[in-house]
């Protein structure tokens, strides 16, 4: 028999992980807001507590509704097993903690979310542990940046907010031969259009918030890998207490039934958006992976579904165009941070979400007042083509 395609196992894991099938049960994955779980006997709970029997105890450590969604990112993601956590910095950090050790030290990627970058200036270098940023579409500078306390490279599929493109692959090889863990950030991505795991990546992390959800509604993060290394994680995240709240998890869940549809029209139109505006008068400069000026695009093509490249992209303004005269004049670009919703989104990285680096860091990634973000929604690419269009004129 055929292997069936993606999407179609995403959507029927939940149904076979809910256990669905019998007269009487549901269809739709049940939310269960409990906090704890009866046993009928002492003799009971103390085995499902050991492991030795399925169950669950406290929502804290496991709940039905975050395993039958955590199957379903497994089956995303290709993993052997996945976590949902309370956010995408959640599953970041529990996943560094759980690797991590004082006086180890971890190459990352120099374009990454300002809150990644948080983490290790803050709580990691508190724990004594070292980071190094480098370019890490140059696989040899990342190679040299290893020292031999190195226990993990940090990167993301494509940088938030400067759009360059990791070759996971060839970094996977490097870090293989070394026994370096490599945790990739998929949040741009996802595993509808990239799967890190299969191309030798350790962990995934996902800000699940974003295109797995895709509505704007709710925070959550997932974390993807090996069962024995999603176990340790799991105890941290337990001991942490950044568990994901189930009706979050299920709205994640609901999300992820058309997140191969909209990942196909997010990219679509996304190039014709980041086509157009390259020809735009008061654009400076586009960076979207899909377009053949962007300098990884052949990896793209070669490595995601379909050569789709997602719905991100940043822009530079020219030094005649008014920055902020541009984004309040959008009328369908809503000015807020997050991404990945129905509705296409706007923001100054430098002002918002990458605002904590100094200026010398955010020189370091090119990044300037003139930079902006763009999430492409799932409006008609023509009407987003003509608000920026009119937005630019008046800003010019």
């Amino acid at each position: 028999m055929r292997e069936r395609e993606p999407n179609t196992r995403l959507l029927h894991t939940a149904f076979k992980s809910n256990r669905a099938g019998q007269v009487g049960e549901a269809l739709t994955p049940p939310v269960v807001l409990t906090t704890s779980f009866y046993f009928p006997s002492l003799e009971k709970g103390a085995a499902v507590a050991r492991g030795d029997e399925p169950g669950f105890v406290y929502t804290r450590g496991g709940n039905p509704t975050l395993r039958t969604v955590e199957e379903t990112v497994s089956t995303l993601e290709g993993a052997e097993d996945s976590l949902v956590v309370a956010s995408g910095m959640a599953a970041t950090t529990s996943t560094l903690i759980t690797l991590l050790k004082p006086g180890d030290h971890v190459v990352a990627g120099a374009a990454q979310y300002g809150g990644t970058y948080g983490f290790l200036h803050g709580v990691a270098a508190r724990m004594g542990v070292s980071f190094t940023t480098v370019d890490a579409t140059d696989v040899g500078q990342l190679e040299r940046a290893i020292r031999p306390e190195t226990r993990v490279v940090f990167v993301e599929t494509v940088g938030n907010p400067m759009m360059t493109v990791t070759p996971i692959d060839a970094v996977a090889t490097i870090t293989r031969s070394r026994d370096i863990a490599l945790v990739v950030d998929n949040t741009f991505a996802s595993g509808a259009l990239y799967r890190p795991l299969s191309q030798g990546a350790t962990v995934v992390v996902n800000s699940a918030t974003k295109y797995m959800n895709g509505h704007g509604d709710t925070i959550i993060g997932t974390i993807s890998g090996a069962a024995t290394v999603i176990a340790a994680i799991k105890d941290t995240v337990n001991q942490l207490g950044g568990i994901a709240n189930p009706l979050a998890a299920y709205l994640m869940w609901r999300g992820m039934a058309t997140l191969y549809a909209r990942m196909a029209v997010h990219s679509d139109t996304a190039l014709q958006v980041a086509e157009a505006l390259e020809a735009m008068p008061g654009v400076a400069r586009v960076r979207y992976p899909g377009l053949k000026s962007h300098p990884q695009h052949d990896w793209i093509a070669s490595h995601f579904t379909g050569g789709r490249a997602g719905g991100m992209m940043s822009i530079d303004l020219d030094p005649h165009t008014d920055v902020a005269a541009f984004v309040d004049h959008l009328a369908l670009f809503h000015r807020a941070v997050s991404l990945g919703d129905t509705t296409s989104l706007i923001e100054q990285p430098t002002s918002l979400t990458h605002r904590k680096l100094t200026e010398a860091e955010q020189a370091s990634m090119a990044l300037t007042p003139r930079t902006l973000r763009l999430s492409i929604g799932l409006e008609a690419p023509a009407d987003l083509i003509e608000d920026l269009r009119q937005a630019l004129a008046t800003a010019r």
